[in-house]
């Protein structure tokens, strides 16, 4: 199996000989959140609660009331609402990596496996759409200081794929898995801003495993 390095604290990541991509509009003035702080963690699953509510229902006074800290300090955490839930994704989505580690997907190919992997991150956009387009509305915003979470999201993403297609041997492998993280994040933004549902987002994201993977 090729081995990836992933690492939510910072945004050093490689997947072969694929080097770390450099995290698109970041915005160096932003703070990096410190993710050993269990402050920290208690701020992002006070972001997730209120992301229930939707995107005007995530207040910065609101979740350091809930955290327990100063208004300050939250922002020495983030300096925006839009950098909070897009944190607060990049855990949910490295949450459902690890449940996939733990339960990896079945199929005699790896094309079929990487197909249930897929197919479960387009089942995920409507099991709450309240909070999933909240969350996702932050991480493609390009605001301040997201830029990192986006990244380690995509980062997610391609770690999911590269288990899947687990110790068959690949030409292009890493080609493969980060073509494949790049049509994951042009879907979402499509669900997103696009009208697709669900269904037409698995149909494509089908092909494109049908693409790169078939008669490999």
């Amino acid at each position: 199996m090729l081995l990836m390095s992933v690492h939510r604290r910072g945004v050093e990541r490689s997947i072969g000989n694929v080097p770390a991509m450099d995290p698109i509009g970041a915005d160096e003035s932003a703070p990096e959140p410190n993710r050993d702080d269990p402050r920290f963690h208690r701020l992002v699953e006070a972001t997730r609660r209120a992301a229930e509510g939707g995107y005007d229902a995530v207040s910065m006074r609101d979740l350091a009331r809930e955290a327990k800290m100063s208004l300050n300090t939250v922002y020495k955490f983030c300096s925006s609402k839009d950098q909070l839930i897009a944190e607060a994704h990049a855990e949910r989505m490295d949450d459902f990596r690890v449940m996939l580690a733990k339960r990896p997907p079945r199929g005699d190919t790896a094309e079929k496996r990487v197909k249930v992997v897929l197919r479960g991150i387009a089942r995920a956009l409507e099991q709450d759409d309240v909070v999933t387009r909240t969350l996702m509305r932050s991480i493609y915003s390009g605001g301040a200081g997201v830029a990192v979470a986006r990244q380690s999201v995509t980062g997610s993403y391609q770690t999911m794929i590269d288990a899947a297609i687990g110790d068959d041997d690949i030409p292009e492998r890493a080609a493969i898995i980060e073509t494949l993280g790049h049509v994951i994040n042009s879907v979402m933004i499509n669900w997103l801003s696009n009208g697709w549902d669900a269904d037409r987002v698995a149909a494509v994201l089908d092909d494109a495993a049908r693409a790169l993977l078939r008669n490999r």
